[in-house]
């Protein structure tokens, strides 16, 4: 079976960058100033915590053992599966935990497997 989860996106982050800095900021503006904006990589690595968390926490209820991540947060940001990785390894031990991908299909990821799930269904 497959399932589809809208964990922590870009507009997640930049409202988070928003709330701690009171400057708005686009997402990708936010991804490029990681490595000299505190604030920037503290909101990213925030949504790499909760997408690494939903991840543990929907594997647990599905028994999933592949997780394909999508979307820009990935893509331009480097260390974003890195540190998702590592908390879900921390989670489930080397042995069982969940493969994680990158999604091929980069920001379009989710809506891509939308429309593959209702043609699927319908």
């Amino acid at each position: 079976e497959l399932y589809y989860g809208e964990i922590a996106g870009s507009f997640g982050i930049e409202a988070d960058y928003a709330a701690r800095t009171r400057q708005s900021a686009r997402f990708d503006e936010i991804a490029a100033a990681a490595n000299d904006d505190g604030a920037a990589a503290a909101c990213l690595r925030r949504a790499a915590m909760i997408t690494a968390a939903g991840i543990v926490n929907v594997c647990r209820m599905t028994s999933a053992q592949m997780v394909t991540v999508g979307g820009a947060v990935p893509l331009l940001y480097g260390p974003y599966m890195e540190i998702v990785s590592e908390y879900v390894m921390g989670q489930f031990g080397d042995c069982s935990a969940p493969t994680l991908q990158r999604s091929a299909a980069g920001n379009d990821a989710g809506v891509i497997g939308a429309a593959l799930h209702a043609m699927n269904t319908a």
